[in-house]
């Protein structure tokens, strides 16, 4: 769960996400039923990316994700690819 004035970020191994540079991570929105969602395009290029949740308060204070990388094989996908997990669980 956030508190208010958090947000939650995506952040991961290519330029899309961030490149794991926190300034470049991706906010995330929030839905009911505290879901957060956010919507990335990919190059056809990317056929893996490794991936984190990170919750940022103000401009530089951030609690990274415990634990391993998440990661998404995007090789032989087309189109929309929907991935759904949870804090903690990489």
């Amino acid at each position: 769960n956030t508190c208010f004035g958090q947000e939650l970020c995506l952040i991961g191994s290519c330029p899309e996400i961030g490149a794991w540079h926190l300034d470049r991570s991706m906010p995330m929105c929030w839905t009911e039923g505290n879901i957060w969602v956010v919507k990335v395009d990919f190059p056809s290029a990317v056929s893996r990316i490794e991936y984190k949740y990170i919750v940022k308060e103000g401009a530089d204070k951030a609690h990274w994700e415990d634990g391993n990388n998440h990661t998404l094989d995007l090789l032989n996908t087309s189109g929309v690819v929907q991935q759904c997990d949870s804090w903690g669980c990489g």
